[in-house]
């Protein structure tokens, strides 16, 4: 066993031995041996401590957590210790346990691109989704895989600098969102960026510093294949919030993607954070809106008492409202979000009132 592997991979698990052993076994699958594998044990119950003991496999550098983190911390104490206190790799990727790779040879070709291209941060693939059927345009069925689908175009394939491809992310944060089990990550440009320093970090976006804060020091490249399969479970841990407390981490990961902003390319060329805070607002405000009709229609659809839709309604806004003046500076782009909700779903006076920040009774 190599005491410096090439690449540290990081698995957190909690409870889900049967993904797990999934996600494993496609680790185990590639070309591309000289790695270790961080499994961090969110305190598990079903027997994966017994299960991982059995594989006896001296990649695999297991930790297991003396009480459950991941309800408190989400997992960012995971990406924090595994960067700055056990990775002994050269470069870093981040695996859930309910994901998988697809290529056998997906490290092969990542390593090598960081090692043609010597300013690189992130070197990444695509991702795929299991659907029943083909879920909307701009999806393509991956080839010699049936029943799971790509997204088409979602970068230009190829090397990126660092300034490009945030300006592309930047405009659409929504539309051009991936997963970091796909990305290679060079960990010393992700020190350097210093947007993972803080043992205290956002709960359940972590993935806004993986894709901005490393490109903001070093250079991009994309494999436009899809490399890792995904579900989209609301069942998972990071579903458990609501929108509102989703686009307050966000904004807060931004801000922690761009610590060393002042000192790169991208300040130079695109502008403060706020900008780019501003971007991702305007994108993330148009998927929530669809995300709350939904979630008002089963949750209040029901209800005959229209002051309690009212005061349901009354205290959302108001949070969002102050929370994203509080955060950002000026809730005039969530405050126009939030009145589109109201005057969609319930076409009352309270829709009309907010002023300010402020309902009016």
């Amino acid at each position: 066993m190599n005491d410096n592997p090439i690449v540290s991979i990081l698995v957190l698990t909690y409870n889900r031995r049967n993904l797990l052993e999934r996600n494993l076994k496609s680790i185990f699958k590639q070309t591309f041996e000289d790695y270790e594998i961080l499994l961090l044990d969110d305190y598990s119950s079903d027997g994966t401590e017994e299960y991982i003991k059995s594989l006896k496999d001296p990649r695999i550098k297991y930790h297991r957590n003396k009480e459950n983190m991941g309800g408190k911390y989400g997992d960012w104490w995971a990406i924090h210790k595994a960067i700055y206190k056990l990775s002994k790799g050269k470069y870093f990727i981040y695996l859930c346990d309910d994901d998988y790779w697809l290529p056998e040879d997906l490290l092969e070709t990542l390593v090598r691109k960081h090692h043609k291209y010597s300013n690189l941060s992130i070197a990444f693939g695509g991702q795929a989704y299991p659907y029943s059927k083909r879920p909307s345009v701009g999806y393509l069925e991956v080839e010699n895989k049936k029943g799971y689908y790509t997204v088409e175009k979602l970068f230009p394939s190829g090397y990126m600098t660092g300034v490009e491809y945030l300006s592309l992310f930047s405009k659409n944060p929504c539309g051009k969102n991936y997963l970091e089990g796909s990305s290679l990550f060079s960990i010393k440009k992700m020190k350097e960026c210093k947007a993972f320093e803080s043992k205290i970090g956002t709960k359940w976006q972590a993935g806004y510093m993986f894709k901005m804060g490393p490109a903001v020091v070093g250079d991009v490249f994309f494999i436009d294949k899809p490399y890792v399969v995904t579900g989209i479970d609301q069942g998972n841990a990071s579903y458990m919030g609501t929108q509102v407390s989703h686009f307050l981490d966000i904004v807060d990961s931004i801000n922690d993607s761009l610590i060393g902003v002042k000192n790169s390319e991208f300040y130079k060329n695109l502008g403060d954070k706020k900008h780019i805070i501003k971007l991702y607002q305007e994108t993330f405000n148009n998927f929530s809106i669809r995300w709350y009709k939904d979630q008002l229609r089963n949750k209040l659809g029901k209800t005959k008492d229209l002051l309690s839709k009212n005061y349901f309604l009354e205290n959302l806004t108001l949070k969002i409202l102050r929370l994203s003046a509080k955060k950002i500076g000026s809730p005039i782009g969530i405050k126009t979000y939030m009145m589109a909700i109201l005057s969609v779903m319930f076409p009352t006076k309270l829709a009309k009132n907010i002023r300010g920040g402020q309902i009016k009774r």
